[in-house]
C-alpha cells in the first residue's frame, strides 16, 4: 500500500511580508594556518560522556582536516571531530590511548552536518546529516583531560600549521553528555538558545566581523580568529539558523502524528509507518539561489527530513500563514499558488513541484497535494494571486486561446520569450501531463490537448530563470 502523509505547517509570525533576513554568519578557512583558538583544552572536561557537532562545507573532504577539538598527541587526553579520505574521522583519548574511526561519507562542496557521541562503557558513534555512519565500542576509561593543547577550530590543536580545514565551518557545539540520535536530528537545523543541558562550548559565529567570537554555552570560551591568514567572515548560506523544530516517529498503525511547537504546527495523517520525520520552521530566508520566476513568501522556509524507510511517499502538505494572508480569490483559484522544493542541505536552484489544490482564507492555509519530494520548501505565487508577497519582474509573457479549449490551444508569446523555454501542463493536483521545448523563433505555438480529459489545468512556461503560468480549462 502506498503511504500518504498530510502535513499542516502553521506559521505563527506577526505581520505578512518582510525584507529578506539572512540566517547568520559562518567562517571560511583558507587552509593557510588559519584557525580559531578557544582557550585551554583542559577547560572542556567531558569525562564520561561527549558529543561534538558542526556544520561544514569543505572544498574537498579527502585531506585530513581537523574541524574542532583539543586532542593532545603528547598525552592521553582530548577529542577531535574531523574528516579524512572522504569520510568522517573522529578521535577520543583516554588512559589507554587513542580510539578513532573513519566512516563514509562526507560530501565535498556542499553543506553537511557532522557529529559524534561517546559514552564510557557504551558506544562511540558518528553521524552525517543525522544518519549514523559509525558505531563501535567505547572503553571503560574516562576521557583524558590533562592535555596541554588548546581547543581549536579549523586546524590541529597541537600545531595549527597542520591538518587545516579548507572551506566553511559553522555552529560548533560541544556537550559533556551523549546526545541521542533523535536529539541530533531534531536540533541540527536550528540555532540553540537558553540554558542547554550538558552544553559546554557553542560557537555560532554570529558576529560577522572582528577577531573574536563568543562561546554561547555560558562557559565563556571566547574564540579568537588567528593564524598566518585570518579566517574570513561570510554570510551563512547553509540549511540552519533561528527557528523551531519537532520530531515524531510513526507508531506503525493507522492514525495521526501531531507536531506542535511555538512556531510550527503540523498534523500528519498517515498509513502505517515507523519512519522518523523532523519538521523545522526556519525564521530566516534560505541561502544560495532563491526561487525565480514567481513571487515568494518572505517569512522563512521549511525543512522536512525523513529517516528510515526509502519507500516512495505521496504527500499532501498544508502550509499555514499569518491571518489575512490568504484571500477569497486564492480559494477560487488556488492553482495560482506554487510550491518550490530543493534538497534538505542544498544551496542550489529550486524546482517548482506543484500547484496548490486548495486555499482557505478562514484558516490562512494553502494545501499542495501529491508532493513526492522532501527537503526545503518555499511557497510562492505566479503573479496573479492576491497572496500578499513581494513581487518581482517576470519577463515571460504569453496568452492561451481558446480558453476554455476543446482539442487544441494556441500559445502566443512576445519578443522577450526566452530561448530555453519549456512548456509544462499540470493538472490541478500538480501532476505534469505535458512537457515539450518551445522555439523562441515562433510567435504562435499550436498545442494538441485532445488527449487531456475535461477539467482544470495550469499551463506553465519555464526557463532557466523564470516560471510563469496561466489557468486552462478543457471542456468537451
Amino acid at each position: 500500500m502506498k503511504k500518504q502523509l498530510f502535513f499542516l505547517l502553521a506559521l505563527a509570525i506577526a505581520g505578512v511580508a518582510r525584507a529578506q533576513q539572512i540566517c547568520d554568519y559562518a567562517v571560511s578557512f583558507p587552509g593557510s594556518s588559519s584557525y580559531i583558538d578557544c582557550g585551554p583544552g583542559s577547560g572542556y572536561n567531558a569525562e564520561g560522556q561527549l558529543t561534538v557537532e558542526a556544520w561544514v562545507n569543505l572544498i574537498s573532504t579527502t585531506p585530513n582536516q581537523k574541524i574542532a577539538g583539543n586532542i593532545d598527541p603528547f598525552t592521553n587526553s582530548g577529542f577531535m571531530l574531523g574528516v579524512e579520505n572522504g569520510g568522517l574521522y573522529c578521535e577520543v583519548k583516554d588512559t589507554l590511548g587513542l580510539h578513532a574511526f573513519t566512516a563514509p561519507a562526507v560530501p565535498s562542496g556542499e553543506w553537511a552536518h557532522l557529529a559524534f557521541t561517546y559514552k564510557v562503557g557504551g558506544r562511540f558513534r558518528g553521524y552525517v546529516n543525522g544518519i549514523m555512519v559509525a558505531d563501535v565500542p567505547a572503553t571503560n576509561e574516562l576521557i583524558g583531560d590533562n592535555g596541554t593543547t588548546n581547543f581549536r577550530i579549523g586546524a590541529a590543536p597541537w600545531d595549527p600549521n597542520y591538518f587545516e580545514a579548507y572551506g566553511l565551518i559553522d555552529e560548533v557545539r560541544v556537550y559533556n553528555i551523549e546526545k541521542s540520535v533523535s536529539q541530533i536530528r531534531e536540533q541540527m537545523h536550528v540555532a540553540l538558545s537558553g540554558p542547554i543541558n550538558g552544553l559546554i562550548g557553542y560557537w555560532r559565529f554570529s558576529e560577522g566581523t572582528g577577531i573574536n567570537t563568543a562561546d554561547l554555552s555560558g562557559y565563556n570560551h571566547t574564540g579568537t580568529l588567528t593564524g598566518f591568514t585570518l579566517p574570513i567572515w561570510q554570510v551563512a548560506d547553509g540549511p540552519y539558523g533561528t527557528g523551531t523544530s519537532d520530531l515524531r516517529v510513526g507508531t506503525g498503525v493507522l492514525g495521526a502524528m501531531n507536531f506542535l511547537s511555538s512556531a510550527t504546527e503540523i498534523m500528519v495523517n498517515i498509513t502505517p509507518t515507523t519512519d522518523t520525520f523532523v519538521v523545522s520552521k526556519m525564521d530566516c530566508e534560505p541561502g544560495g539561489s532563491p526561487p525565480v520566476g514567481a513571487s515568494v513568501f518572505n517569512n522563512g522556509y521549511w525543512i522536512v527530513d525523513r529517516y528510515s524507510s526509502a519507500t516512495p511517499l505521496s504527500l499532501a502538505i498544508t502550509f499555514g500563514f499569518p491571518s489575512g494572508t490568504v484571500s477569497a480569490a486564492d480559494s477560487v483559484l488556488p492553482s495560482n499558488l506554487l510550491l518550490y522544493n530543493r534538497g534538505a542541505v542544498s544551496t542550489l536552484g529550486w524546482n517548482m513541484v506543484g500547484f496548490a489544490g486548495a486555499a482557505a482564507p478562514s484558516t490562512a492555509t494553502v494545501t499542495f497535494p501529491f508532493v513526492s519530494a522532501l527537503g526545503q520548501f518555499k511557497v510562492g505565487s505566479n503573479g496573479s494571486s492576491t497572496l500578499n508577497v513581494p513581487s518581482i519582474d517576470n519577463p515571460i509573457r504569453f496568452s492561451v486561446a481558446p480558453n476554455p479549449a476543446v482539442h487544441e490551444i494556441t500559445l502566443t508569446v512576445d519578443e522577450n520569450f526566452p530561448q530555453d523555454a519549456e512548456l509544462l501542463i499540470y493538472t490541478s493536483s500538480g501532476q505534469v501531463v505535458r512537457s515539450q521545448h518551445l522555439s523562441s523563433e515562433t510567435e504562435n505555438h499550436r498545442i494538441d490537448v485532445s488527449e487531456l480529459s475535461t477539467g482544470l489545468y495550469q499551463v506553465a512556461i519555464k526557463s532557466s530563470e523564470y516560471t510563469t503560468s496561466q489557468r486552462l480549462i478543457i471542456n468537451r
